[in-house]
């Protein structure tokens, strides 16, 4: 187990490197997370319009969502 886990992660980050980035998104980050374990929030990332109307808002508990912006190239929400 601990060794697939240790693969996975070696993978996320070996992808990051081969395109240049010495960073991960949030989401990769999110996947590191939930491979080790850790809760996190509920999320769906989307891509484009037909994504988005996709998504079953019935499936997320509460009255409130947050809109968040996933980019290699935009680290922080500052960066915008």
């Amino acid at each position: 187990m601990r060794e697939v886990l240790a693969e996975r992660i070696a993978d996320l980050l070996a992808e990051a490197r081969a395109e240049g980035r010495n960073a991960l998104s949030e989401l990769e980050g999110l996947r590191i997370a939930r491979a080790l374990g850790i809760r996190t929030p509920r999320h769906v990332a989307v891509e484009d319009e037909e994504d988005v109307a996709a998504v079953d808002l019935d499936a997320f508990e509460g009255t409130q969502l947050v809109l968040k912006v996933v980019s290699h190239t935009l680290l922080h929400k500052s960066d915008v």
